[in-house]
């Protein structure tokens, strides 16, 4: 059984981007972060079927709480910043709610 990366990569492989190339390497960005590594035509999964599991590399050592239990992880940061990007979006919808003279200066 393989992960939701390696599929998208399998799908590549056939019928997208990397058809006509025996060694690539697929990047996915969604609710992870995740690369699966393509050499010689065949999926490489490495000794412990980790390789190109980039979300939890540590990015920031001491960094946020990731849900792995690992502090600092790609997967960790991306979060923060997507929340504190969030934040700010939430705040901007709020402010146009608002009258001209309560809104808050940037």
């Amino acid at each position: 059984m393989d992960d939701d990366v390696n599929a998208f990569t399998i799908s590549q492989r056939l019928f997208g981007a990397g058809c006509n190339h025996r060694n690539f390497a697929a990047l996915a960005i969604g609710a992870g972060i995740g690369c699966t590594l393509v050499l010689n035509g065949e999926i490489y999964h490495g000794s412990n079927s980790a390789a190109g599991k980039l979300g939890h590399i540590t990015l920031v050592p001491g960094g946020e709480l990731c849900e792995c239990g690992r502090r600092g992880c790609l997967m960790a940061r991306r979060r923060a910043l997507h929340d504190c990007r969030m934040g700010t979006q939430e705040r901007r919808r709020t402010d146009k709610r608002r009258p001209r003279r309560l809104r808050r200066r940037r």
